[in-house]
């Protein structure tokens, strides 16, 4: 799939800093997941880790609360995606406790 360049990626570019929280919001079926896997697409695999709220087994991942399992779960890892974020119970408090 060919993508456009477009302002969104010099802007999404920005603002995907350490220990930060970024938000991409639209409606549906207009592409977010196609932009961060085209995103994803330009760093090395090693370095992130994609996860999707509609998955049982990845919304498990995160399900224990604490340091250690976060710390464990992150180790090496320098940018964290969850796709479809809003099916995980309480993932507010689970990122701020991620991010802290």
């Amino acid at each position: 799939m060919i993508f456009l360049e477009r302002g969104i990626n010099t802007l999404f570019n920005k603002k995907v800093l350490p220990n930060k929280v970024l938000i991409l919001l639209g409606a549906r079926r207009v592409g977010k997941t196609a932009f961060i896997k085209n995103y994803l697409s330009t760093i090395p695999k090693e370095d992130y880790l994609q996860l999707n709220g509609e998955d049982i087994q990845d919304a498990d991942l995160l399900k224990e609360r604490s340091v250690s399992n976060y710390r464990r779960l992150l180790t090496n890892i320098k940018l964290l995606v969850i796709d479809e974020a809003q099916n995980i119970p309480d993932i507010g408090l689970i990122l701020k406790l991620i991010v802290d």
